[in-house]
């Protein structure tokens, strides 16, 4: 599964936080960024502008930062959901 907060920059008080059950099937990578794709998405139902992406997976992070290419293509879709 996957699970995701939003927090307040200023207040760093919690505004939003959800899980999704994925089933089986799923690398650590996937739901990562399914996490990350939902949190998104959240914060621009919720009318964020700007966001900082934490997490668990350091492939994940630094794929998001540019620091790695996304070579997996499982995990291509995912990443262009998150960066729009």
């Amino acid at each position: 599964g996957a699970g995701m907060v939003l927090y307040d920059s200023v207040s760093q008080a919690e505004v939003w936080c959800g899980m999704e059950f994925l089933g089986d099937g799923f690398t650590n990578n996937q739901a990562e960024f399914s996490g990350l794709v939902t949190g998104v998405k959240c914060a621009r139902a919720l009318g964020v502008k700007h966001i900082v992406v934490q997490g668990d997976s350091q492939l994940v992070l630094r794929q998001i930062s540019g620091e790695y290419k996304v070579k997996s293509p499982s995990l291509k879709g995912y990443f262009s959901e998150a960066m729009k």
